[in-house]
């Protein structure tokens, strides 16, 4: 307690900028910046959290949940900022700004490279900054070790879940969900959970600013945000585009992957390898009326996708009659064998993204 107060004293102290970070090489101007990177030095339980309260999400800053407060607005109460391209439109002028960049000729936007690999972004300079602090946890040499076992990681949100596997099970809180018999050992997977539960139009949509994206899940939308700032490069030649269909297509301009199978849509750009996905991008072109739904049989649930409906029905079941497939890597489990194969792909892209910076 008095190592945090100390710690504490030291940021309040700091009362003209450069602000330096006590704890490691960090450094920045401006003073909101500094006070929201000391949050993540601090022990996860003891930092204050903002609540919505309209809903179950929260968030270590409060700028964040006003953002989100926008998701529970009525459309007509919103002002929306469109784009005179295409029908794009979003609730943030800054998003709209960035969706433009879509819209212009490569050659004519500045791209901001890293200067320690080949990284290289169209997005913007906080983009480029939140990567370069990647380089800097790695070269600082910053890790968080289990005091347990060997387990050790460079990002202090996966330690957590981690430590977990250690305490006994009566010992763990768990979060049980209102409506079935779920429950489970971390709160964001409840969250997650309770989604199934909801009416369609209940549930809250995280949208993409630059195109139009949109998921069920906080933590899908920025997985998906990663992928503007990637670049897709062949490994065939020297070209890279921003969009993997762009990749794909120029795939097909070498013999050896001639044959490769490509499905584009014929009312935009998107392509893709499997059938099914188009399949389910068509349906984004069509009025709502015309998407045939799915419905459970023993609820009001509703979906678009088969698929949904199967994950779905297990609400219904008794937890007790299921296998649990659990992650060897971290506390996840989960009902679905697919789910923790994507999931244990996960640690995967993370080890290799390490090793890449290394």
């Amino acid at each position: 307690m008095k190592l945090e107060e100390n710690k504490e004293a030291a940021i309040i102290q700091q009362t003209s900028p450069p602000f330096k970070c006590t704890q490691c090489m960090y450094k920045t101007n401006v003073l909101h910046r500094f006070k929201a990177h000391c949050l993540k030095h601090k022990d996860p339980l003891s930092v204050k959290k903002f609540k919505c309260p309209l809903c179950l999400y929260e968030a270590k800053y409060n700028y964040h949940v006003q953002d989100h407060m926008l998701t529970h607005l009525d459309p007509t109460e919103t002002t929306m900022f469109k784009c005179y391209n295409c029908s794009f439109e979003t609730k943030r002028k800054s998003a709209l700004r960035m969706h433009l960049l879509t819209h212009k000729d490569p050659s004519e936007l500045k791209m901001f490279k890293c200067q320690s690999c080949s990284f290289e972004t169209k997005v913007g300079r906080d983009c480029l900054k939140k990567h370069q602090a990647r380089h800097k946890s790695l070269n600082d040499g910053i890790t968080y070790k289990c005091e347990s076992c060997s387990y050790v990681t460079n990002k202090k949100h996966l330690l957590r879940p981690h430590l977990l596997r250690h305490k006994n099970p009566s010992d763990i809180t768990m979060y049980k969900c209102d409506w079935c018999p779920y429950e489970a050992k971390q709160k964001s997977n409840l969250q997650k959970h309770v989604v199934k539960h909801k009416e369609p139009s209940e549930i809250t949509m995280y949208k993409c600013d630059i195109c139009p994206y949109a998921t069920k899940w906080q933590s899908g939308i920025k997985a998906h945000r990663m992928k503007h700032n990637k670049r897709h490069k062949c490994n065939k030649c020297d070209f890279e585009a921003d969009e993997r269909s762009d990749l794909f297509r120029h795939l097909q301009s070498h013999p050896e992957d001639a044959s490769l199978k490509i499905y584009s849509c014929e009312l935009c750009g998107y392509s893709t390898r499997y059938k099914t996905n188009l399949n389910k991008h068509m349906n984004t072109h069509k009025d709502s009326s015309e998407v045939p739904t799915f419905q459970c049989d023993q609820c009001s649930y509703v979906t678009k996708h088969k698929t949904a409906l199967k994950n779905h029905a297990f609400v219904h079941m008794d937890t007790s009659e299921l296998t649990l497939f659990k992650c060897d890597l971290c506390s996840y489990e989960t009902f679905r064998r697919s789910y923790l194969l994507k999931h244990v792909d996960r640690h995967k892209v993370a080890k290799e993204e390490t090793t890449d910076l290394i």
